[in-house]
């Protein structure tokens, strides 16, 4: 999907393709989960993803839909390098 690069060897290594400023979470997860973090249903007994979910959804449907929304919203607006410069602030982790 774009995001890294790898080099065999002994100088080898992973690197990133793109800013880290343009990869947001939301890219990472959909590259590494697929998009059903953000679609599934939340008990998983499939009655959500029927065609016929807005008559019958599960009883966390509506709750879970917020909930997911809000998720959408936080991994889209964070990048990669607004977790590098957090990381830098804490003064937890050192680069």
């Amino acid at each position: 999907h774009k995001i890294l690069t790898s080099l065999k060897g002994p100088h080898g290594g992973f690197s990133l393709l793109r800013d880290p400023r343009e990869i947001t979470l939301f890219d990472i997860i959909l590259t590494i989960d697929g998009e059903e973090l953000f679609t599934n249903c939340v008990m998983h007994n499939g009655s959500c993803r029927s065609v016929s979910h807005e008559k019958k959804p599960c009883p966390l449907h509506n709750d879970y839909s917020r909930v997911r929304n809000d998720m959408m919203k936080l991994f889209k607006s964070r990048t990669i390098a607004d977790i590098v410069k957090a990381t830098n602030k804490s003064g937890k982790i050192t680069i």
